[in-house]
């Protein structure tokens, strides 16, 4: 909350609204070179998950279909 809100709960003052709209738009700009997003990882988690779930909803028809 410090980190994105530093004029709130923070050291920092602004003078006005464009201020803090600014310094918002740093912030957000500083975590994004900060934090490398690995999507081959994510996509890979996703595609298991998402292959589980169908599998589940597979079985559960044919065993629905069986009766």
């Amino acid at each position: 909350m410090i980190r994105r809100h530093p004029h709130v709960f923070g050291d920092v003052t602004v003078a006005d609204s464009g201020e803090v709209l600014a310094n918002w738009e740093q912030i957000k700009k500083t975590e994004k070179e900060k934090v490398p997003v690995d999507e081959t990882k994510y996509l890979f988690e996703a595609f298991d998950e998402a292959e589980g779930l169908i599998d589940r909803a597979r079985k559960r028809k044919e065993s629905k279909l069986k009766d």
